[in-house]
């Protein structure tokens, strides 16, 4: 062969290969002496290379014996996420959060968010405590919500400056998945019952810091209307999910824990943010709630996406947490974001 030839085609070779290589799905270690665990593990792009994962209620203390020991509780944290890069968690102090309620009593929890020009908005709900001896961690109730607005300007989030704009109170609660297109912010809400029958609502991108200009959309009359009704909801699906458009499918995709806590892991598409969207459907199980009678699985959604993503497989992140905090701090295992890889059989 020709050594001409054969230098180009081990170039060409290379080059093929090298276009086939993915980023790697995000890995979560836990860190003795830092952050030891979190959940609500939503998943916001910031650039082509760079992914801000959201966390609620999460543990800072040390490790031994795959045990969590001398930890403390905040009430949410921040991880920056670059493929091939360890995980960098963020914490303003070991008692101290990365979104910090002003009212006295109340605290923050993520929702979803989106970056904009390098503004990073995040929907965060305002709990506080109703009943301190509930012995399960589910003692909260929520007061409503405000939006977070940072402008990012390369700053490590310990550094983020954070106005946080309040949202009317008669506003229904949004931000269980945001997404967009040019024109507009597409904001999912839910009805916060057993079915969490969701909603949609959209603000145009230029308003996502305070949401004027919201309208929701009525599907029974195909229009998007400035009032809020009981009778537009589209779907039933949890208190948290993802929405995100595949362009190898054509279609939107929704991912979520099935009735909000179990082992199933559900699905729906279409090919209009509006819908119709399609049956629910099981697309894989979560195994840790064999584990122990106190274990649950919640959350699922699928991550944000970066440029190199494999778009053959459909990349999950759920959580498992427990009905006792005992159980949470004697296994490490749980209460920590776990990373599920699927073929597109859709």
């Amino acid at each position: 062969m020709n050594k001409q030839y054969r230098f180009i085609l081990l170039v060409f070779v290379f080059e093929l290969i090298a276009s086939t290589t993915y980023a790697q799905s995000p890995q979560f270690p836990l860190v003795s002496g830092s952050w030891i665990g979190g959940d609500g593990a939503y998943s916001i792009t910031l650039n082509d290379t760079t992914r801000l994962w959201l966390f609620g209620d999460t543990w800072v203390g040390q490790i031994k014996d795959n045990k969590r020991y001398n930890a403390t509780m905040v009430n949410n944290s921040v991880a920056i996420d670059r493929p091939a890069k360890p995980m960098q968690y963020y914490v303003r102090s070991p008692k101290t959060a990365i979104f910090i309620n002003p009212r006295k009593g109340e605290w923050y929890w993520p929702s979803d968010g989106i970056c904009i020009n390098n503004i990073l908005y995040v929907l965060v709900s305002r709990l506080y405590m109703k009943d301190s001896t509930n012995k399960t961690g589910f003692g909260f109730a929520n007061a409503g919500q405000d939006m977070a607005v940072v402008h990012l300007d390369g700053k490590q989030p310990t550094e983020w400056i954070i106005n946080y704009n309040p949202i009317p109170e008669n506003t229904p609660r949004l931000g269980v998945a945001v997404t967009r297109d040019e024109r507009y912010v597409y904001l999912f809400g839910d009805d916060n019952t057993i079915k969490h029958t969701t909603y949609l609502a959209r603000v145009p991108v230029a308003n996502m810091g305070n949401l004027s200009g919201l309208e929701y959309y009525h599907p029974k009359t195909k229009q998007w209307k400035k009032e809020f009704s009981t009778d537009i909801y589209l779907f039933d699906a949890a208190p948290e999910f993802s929405v995100r458009y595949d362009p190898e499918i054509k279609k939107w995709i929704v991912i979520y824990t099935r009735k909000g806590m179990s082992k199933d892991i559900a699905m729906r598409t279409a090919k209009n943010i509006t819908g119709p969207w399609s049956d629910e459907r099981v697309i894989a199980e979560c195994p840790e709630m064999a584990w122990n009678k106190n274990y649950y699985a919640y959350e699922a959604k699928q991550i944000a996406p970066l440029k190199g993503d494999n778009t053959n497989k459909l990349i999950l992140t759920y959580l498992v947490n427990a009905l006792s905090l005992w159980d949470v701090a004697n296994d490490t295992r749980i209460y920590v974001p776990q990373v599920l890889t699927l073929d597109k059989t859709f």
